[in-house]
């Protein structure tokens, strides 16, 4: 079960991005066409991050993107697959502390539905029930 929900429709800008502490996994919902989910996460320089975003649920969301930006807006990594089912997995060992931002979208823009995210210092993705699911098949989600 995840730890946090995106807080009604999660902002598609940098400065209005929902706060995400790191090491916990965040569920949310890409709910129309052009629909772009950005979250904004504190690190720290010379620490080792993986992040992950799978569609999960019943509606899951089909080819997450994974787009990581920096405090200033530039574009850091953009990010299509990694993982099975075309799920998205960075990773990420900043040179500076500061805020990043995290922002999930469908690499098709015609897909809608339900994502996971997560953050994590461990050396592997941190991944729920839902996450596992939707890596292992996500035709086959559990909720």
């Amino acid at each position: 079960m995840p730890d946090l929900f995106e807080i009604g429709d999660a902002s598609s800008t940098l400065p209005g991005a929902q706060l995400v502490p790191v090491n916990n996994v965040l569920q949310g919902i890409i709910g129309s066409n052009a629909d772009v989910d950005v979250y904004r996460f504190d690190l720290v320089a010379g620490q080792a991050y993986v992040g992950a975003v799978v569609g999960s649920g019943n509606n899951w969301l089909i080819s997450p993107n994974l787009k990581l930006y920096n405090s200033a807006g530039t574009l850091l990594s953009d990010v299509s697959g990694g993982l099975p089912n075309q799920n998205a997995l960075i990773k990420t060992t900043p040179l500076t502390s500061g805020t990043y931002y995290i922002a999930v979208s469908s690499q098709n823009a015609a897909t809608q539905g339900q994502y996971s995210l997560s953050l994590t210092t461990d050396a592997k993705a941190l991944v729920d029930v839902a996450m596992g699911a939707g890596v292992i098949n996500s035709s086959t989600s559990w909720n």
